[in-house]
């Protein structure tokens, strides 16, 4: 009797005491960012349902969301020539790649959405490198050529950029050639020559050699 009143009581105490080491499940982290949400709330895109829609806007059948109003189509960003091409290349790291186009009309960077397809970069010029940043090349003059690299997060949204060029070069069987009375600027700094082969060398060396580039067909809307 002494033992089943013993029992009882244990029992009696170690019961409430149940519920405090219950686990409770954690809160809902507050103050997470909207494109966040967004990214959790989409349904996982697969790289065949990417790939059904890159080629949908390529023949121009589908178009692409832009600064979340204006639609465009394969049809604006292709000039309609020879130096109209595509790449598919995953930018971000979810292993499903972006579509890029590169033509006349600019460089363009196409990702998946829960809504279908949305602009995720646009820039003048320009193409992806392997480590997923961009490097455009452009002619500031009949004598400079000037370089941006940009590096972005998960979403497009840039995170850094680096701007350099040289200037005055002099014409050898038309052709451009820099040399130590050229000018060299990097991040708005006059630099050397040198320095400016040693700043930059990091950015040029990181190669694109990842990226297969396609010729597009003439895309008719």
């Amino acid at each position: 009797m002494k033992k089943l009143l013993l029992l009882f009581l244990i029992m009696f105490f170690l019961i409430p005491l149940w519920g405090c080491f219950k686990q409770v499940p954690p809160e809902e982290h507050v103050g997470t960012s909207s494109a966040s949400i967004a990214l959790t709330q989409a349904p996982i895109i697969t790289m065949e349902q990417a790939t059904s829609l890159y080629q949908d806007f390529l023949v121009c059948e589908r178009g692409a969301i832009w600064d979340d109003e204006d639609e465009i189509y394969s049809d604006f960003v292709f000039e309609g020539n020879e130096r109209d091409r595509y790449a598919f290349f995953d930018m971000n790291g979810d292993g499903v790649p972006e579509l890029h186009t590169n033509s006349d009309r600019g460089y363009y960077i196409f990702t998946c959405s829960n809504d279908g397809m949305i602009v995720w970069a646009c820039h003048n010029s320009g193409g992806p490198l392997n480590n997923g940043a961009t490097l455009s090349e452009r002619d500031s003059s009949d004598t400079g050529t000037e370089y941006t690299y940009i590096e972005y997060d998960f979403f497009g949204n840039e995170q850094l950029r680096i701007e350099f060029g040289k200037y005055h070069a002099r014409f050898f069987n038309g052709e451009k050639i820099y040399d130590e009375s050229s000018d060299y600027i990097f991040e708005g700094e006059q630099v050397s020559k040198e320095q400016w082969d040693a700043l930059t060398e990091p950015y040029f060396s990181i190669g694109s050699d990842k990226i297969e580039w396609i010729d597009a067909e003439p895309s008719h809307s």
